[in-house]
């Protein structure tokens, strides 16, 4: 596991039900998806989803938890702006 991939896997745990409870079909699946790219390793893309996904529908998630998902994104190269938007 990488520090990217137990930062999504933080924030997606406290995201879960949020996500579930979607009334967008995409948003509510992304659980599943989450976690089948992380064990795939693909974890930028699994990171992507997730912040696409909880901007989709302005779920909140704490702001510790952003925060070490952004950290973890810098050092892995991904793109910090998808988590950007959500920290604003």
């Amino acid at each position: 596991m990488s520090e990217l991939s137990d930062a999504v896997e933080a924030l997606l745990r406290a995201a879960k039900m949020r996500l579930r409870g979607s009334d967008f079909e995409a948003v509510a699946r992304t659980p599943e998806q989450v976690t089948t790219l992380l064990a795939a390793g693909e974890d930028v893309i699994a990171y992507e989803t997730l912040c696409e996904n909880l901007y989709e529908d302005d779920i909140v998630v704490a702001r510790g938890l952003l925060s070490s998902l952004r950290a973890a994104a810098q050092r892995a190269g991904a793109d910090v702006a998808l988590i950007e938007i959500l920290l604003t």
